[in-house]
C-alpha cells in the first residue's frame, strides 16, 4: 500500500492576490501536486485536514474522499486534496492521469467552452452555447457521481482537470484564456500516437 507519509501546503499568489492553495501529497514512492483558489486559511487547513490524511493509502481514493467531506465544508479544499492525491496515485502507476481514472478506454476529448461558444479541440468554432449543466468542484468521486448523473461540463481550474474531463467523459471543459487547452492537446497527442500503436 502506498501510504502518505507527508502532506505540504502552501498560500500562492494568483491574480494580485496570494489566494492559490497548493497541496503536495508524498506517499511511500509516489508525489502528487494539486492548487486551486480558495480564501480558506492555511492554519485552519493544517490543523483539520492534514491530521487526517496522514496513513491513508494514495490508492483509496474514495476513503479519503469521503474524510474529506466529513472534515471541511470548503469544495476547493477537497478538490485540491483529491486532486492532489489521484495525481500521486496515477504517478505510482506510471500513468497518465486520463487514464488512472478512466482507464483505457478513456479517449474522448471534451469539446472547448470558450466566451460562450463551442469549439472542438483545436478551437474550431462549431456552435453557440449548447446545454450545459456544469459540475461544481468538490472530491473526484463527487465529480464522478455529477458526472454521471447528467453533468456535461466542467470549468478549468488547473491541467489536472483537462485529465478528468478525459478520464471521466466530460463533454465539455469550460476555459477563461487559450492557454488553459495546451494539456488537453499533449492529451490528444498521447492518444493520438496510442491508436497508431
Amino acid at each position: 500500500m502506498e501510504i502518505i507519509e507527508d502532506i505540504f501546503v502552501r498560500k500562492l499568489y494568483k491574480k494580485d492576490k496570494r489566494n492559490l492553495l497548493e497541496v503536495d501529497i508524498f506517499s511511500t514512492n509516489s508525489y502528487g501536486k494539486s492548487s486551486v483558489v480558495t480564501e480558506w486559511s492555511i492554519d485552519d487547513i493544517i490543523d483539520v485536514v492534514l491530521p487526517e490524511l496522514i496513513g491513508f493509502s494514495i490508492l483509496e481514493q474514495r476513503s479519503i474522499d469521503s474524510v474529506l467531506e466529513d472534515i471541511t465544508e470548503h469544495s476547493e479544499v477537497r478538490f485540491a486534496f483529491s486532486m492532489a492525491t489521484a495525481k500521486a496515485a496515477s504517478n505510482f502507476y506510471g500513468l497518465p492521469l486520463y487514464q488512472y481514472l478512466g482507464g483505457i478506454f478513456a479517449k474522448n476529448i471534451p469539446k472547448i467552452l470558450y466566451r460562450n461558444k463551442v469549439y472542438d479541440h483545436e478551437m474550431n468554432f462549431l456552435r453557440e452555447e449548447g446545454d450545459m449543466r456544469l459540475i461544481s468542484l468538490d472530491t473526484l468521486s463527487k465529480i464522478k457521481t455529477q458526472q454521471e448523473k447528467g453533468g456535461n461540463a466542467i470549468k478549468f481550474i488547473e491541467d489536472g482537470i483537462c485529465h478528468l474531463a478525459v478520464g471521466f467523459d466530460i463533454e465539455y471543459l469550460e476555459i477563461e484564456e487559450i492557454t488553459e487547452i495546451n494539456e488537453l492537446l499533449r492529451i490528444y497527442e498521447d492518444l493520438s500516437r496510442m491508436e497508431e500503436i
